[in-house]
């Protein structure tokens, strides 16, 4: 019998933009992630990749943009 996981986090479309100079930076662009109980992810990337803005993302101390997170 298969079990079926709900994810604990789940980001839809989410994007996040910043305002500099009269410029728009897309730190995190429509990015979807289901994360179910009992996984563990690691975020890599390069310097200005927007790792540390997804992160905040996540546990919502940055409001995204565009799309929905659900915890």
């Amino acid at each position: 019998m298969a079990v079926l996981k709900e994810p604990i986090v789940d980001l839809q479309k989410v994007s996040v933009t910043f305002q500099s100079g009269g410029k728009s930076l897309h730190a995190v662009d429509k990015v979807n992630l289901q994360i179910n109980k009992g996984d563990i992810y690691g975020i890599i990337g390069y310097s200005g990749a927007g790792k540390s803005t997804l992160v905040r993302t996540i546990n919502l101390l940055q409001r995204p943009t565009e799309g929905k997170v659900i915890v």
